[in-house]
């Protein structure tokens, strides 16, 4: 089973899913993710355990990693 979490780029925007990609996430973790315009920076906002079930379908761009601390 595919492993979810959610992410925002910015505080207002919506929160969308990727796959965790065996990756250890806690929320508040800055990671880089796989989108369409290429690889993008986001906040980790609902953390793999926290999502018991889903009902989206088909494959999920992935998180690369996470991002390095400031």
């Amino acid at each position: 089973m595919t492993m979810l979490a959610g992410v925002q780029f910015t505080p207002s925007d919506k929160v969308q899913y990727f796959d965790a990609n065996g990756i250890i996430l806690s929320v508040g973790d800055r990671v880089i993710v796989e989108t369409w315009d290429g690889e993008q920076e986001a906040v980790i906002v609902i953390a793999p355990e926290q999502v018991l079930r889903s009902d989206l379908r088909g494959p999920l761009n992935p998180i690369l990693r996470k991002a390095p601390s400031a």
